[in-house]
């Protein structure tokens, strides 16, 4: 589960992050529209644990955004995949998808990574310092077709598309990959 929530005292939730032991990843995700804070189930287990005080105002089913890995080595992030959902939802709530490009590949995806880069983030798995590349989509169609345009040859690709729930216009401002294409 994914929660969204507004923490009473937000320093005293800083403490209590800081003083987790390394071993144990916890983090909560603001977003930065809102104010609102995003955190997965080990997070909410743990303010719990040492009591701080929030607001619950959601729970998010964590299949509300969908993830496609394009390259097996990203498999790295399927632990933490709770939590950079909750980073995706922080990040847009209107979010449907995100697919791991992969570590190291920003030169393959310039184009896109120049005009749509606030749909782009990179995600550090804690232990093994790992930058994986992830871009976020907000309806099926803007998915497929870049999807289609960079993955077309991955059948679970298409797959993976078609399962995205809803369909949601993109977001102002973003460029397609046919506007690209023309220039």
């Amino acid at each position: 589960m994914i929660y969204r929530f507004s923490p009473r005292d937000l320093e005293a939730m800083y403490e209590v992050i800081k003083g987790v032991p390394e071993s144990t990843f916890v983090a909560a995700y603001m977003s930065q529209v809102t104010g609102e804070f995003y955190m997965d189930d080990l997070t909410k287990k743990i303010l719990d644990e040492y009591k701080v005080e929030y607001d619950l105002l959601e729970e998010i089913d964590p299949k509300t955004v969908s993830f496609f890995y394009a390259n097996p080595v990203t498999i790295d992030c399927s632990p933490y995949e709770e939590n950079i959902k909750a980073f995706v939802l922080a990040h847009s709530s209107d979010a449907i998808g995100a697919v791991c490009i992969g570590v190291d590949c920003e030169k393959e995806f310039a184009q896109d990574l120049m005009m749509n880069g606030w749909q782009y983030f990179h995600w550090l798995i804690p232990e093994k310092q790992n930058r994986f590349l992830w871009r976020m989509f907000f309806s099926k169609d803007e998915a497929a077709e870049y999807i289609g345009h960079f993955f077309g040859g991955f059948e679970s690709a298409g797959k993976w598309v078609q399962a995205l729930p809803g369909s949601l216009t993109p977001p102002p401002g973003g460029v397609s990959l046919k506007d690209m294409r023309r220039r």
